[in-house]
């Protein structure tokens, strides 16, 4: 195939997907050979377009195809046919091709995630996660009704994590607690939060550049869920909030001011894009706060087993919400209110949590690129 047709099939796989035509967009990049290892979007775009049409028969059949065509051809290869396995949740299948993949020979990294990931696989399978968890929360510090904070952070992030930690002290309430993906964080988060902190590292592997796999960073969205369902269930109040989201102003302040909710969480207008369209936003993962009622936990308990044939907690919590449908919509100056799942949803506007790092009274959350010294200065903070 020449580089133009290769770049027409590759376009057409996108209107496709716009258009919501998972299973024909499926087809084209397949033909398109999206798992050759010379194009990683358009890779990730056949996964996501499996897991939209995974109640497909024909998807599960063109899957059988592309299992046939493409098991043993690379690594990268039989992680993206394990990653389809999870959406179809297949954690069985999913677990021999991880286990396959790590007996044969493949570079160190791919090694080493293919041998983490059979592990977390049968992990899944069993149900031992949720004892995992339940067990590294047991040992944490925590002091009956108090609020709890969460942060995720690994060695590459410290410099960023002692920025939104210093801002965290100053505006936040409650207990703070991390999440170390790597030994060099829970080191330096051990220390910062007097030993309020969990040992992730067996879940993760690291390329030579610091930088997480991508399979393993799945891994990350699933636990931390899992986290969030046994803080809660506890009766804690719970805040989750990701490194780039850094708090500027009163957040106490501004959740009393809220109407009442189950769960408080960020209104933006990114992906997973099919729901923005659909119900003109979404809500966004990098700050939520979970309030212990029975709502919540009931609906923390779809959210965990959403989120592992997913693997993405955005997707999931917007797909619960799209797949449910909003009712009960109440705008006002600060804050959008609706029902949904059960619950009673909250999103502040974005003249209080943004998504830029130039607005947001209470929370900036930014995207990533810039380092802390020019963080610093584009926040005011000098």
């Amino acid at each position: 195939m020449s580089a133009n047709v290769r770049k027409l099939v590759f376009s057409l796989g996108k209107a496709l997907m716009r258009a919501s035509l998972w299973v024909p967009a499926i087809a084209v990049l397949m033909y398109y050979d999206a798992l050759d290892g010379s194009d990683r979007k358009a890779k990730i775009r056949m996964l996501y377009c499996f897991l939209m049409a995974r109640h497909s028969r024909t998807a599960r059949g063109l899957y059988v195809k592309l299992l046939r065509r493409n098991l043993d051809r690379s690594a990268e290869a039989n992680f993206a046919l394990a990653v389809v396995a999870y959406r179809f949740e297949r954690y069985r299948l999913a677990g021999l091709i991880d286990r396959r993949t790590a007996r044969q020979a493949h570079p160190p990294v791919a090694a080493a995630v293919a041998r983490t990931m059979a592990r977390f696989d049968e992990a899944i399978l069993s149900g031992a996660i949720y004892d995992m968890v339940a067990a590294m929360v047991d040992r944490l510090p925590l002091a009956a009704g108090e609020d709890v904070v969460l942060v995720a952070a690994g060695e590459r992030y410290l410099g960023l994590f002692g920025l939104w930690l210093e801002q965290a002290r100053k505006h936040i309430r409650g207990r703070i607690f991390g999440l170390a993906m790597d030994a060099g964080a829970f080191a330096a988060m051990g220390e910062a939060l007097d030993g309020g902190v969990v040992d992730l590292s067996t879940f993760f592997v690291f390329d030579e550049h610091g930088k997480v796999d991508d399979r393993c960073r799945q891994v990350l969205w699933i636990v931390r869920v899992l986290f969030l369902r046994e803080i809660v269930r506890r009766g804690h109040r719970l805040l989750s909030i990701d490194l780039d989201a850094v708090a500027m102003g009163d957040l106490a302040s501004m959740l009393d001011r809220m109407p009442e909710a189950d769960i408080v969480v960020q209104k933006d207008y990114s992906i997973p894009q099919e729901v923005a369209r659909k119900l003109g936003f979404i809500v966004c993962c990098g700050f939520m706060v979970f309030s212990p009622t029975q709502a919540t936990k009931d609906f923390l308990d779809r959210y965990v087993k959403r989120t592992m044939h997913e693997l993405d907690d955005q997707a999931a919590i917007n797909h619960m919400i799209a797949d449910a449908g909003v009712a009960d919509v109440v705008t006002t100056s600060e804050s959008m209110s609706f029902r949904a799942d059960g619950v009673r949803w909250v999103c502040p506007d974005k003249t209080l949590v943004s998504r830029d790092i130039a607005t947001g009274k209470v929370i900036r959350h930014f995207h990533q690129g810039q380092s802390v010294d020019e963080l610093r200065a584009l926040l005011g903070l000098g």
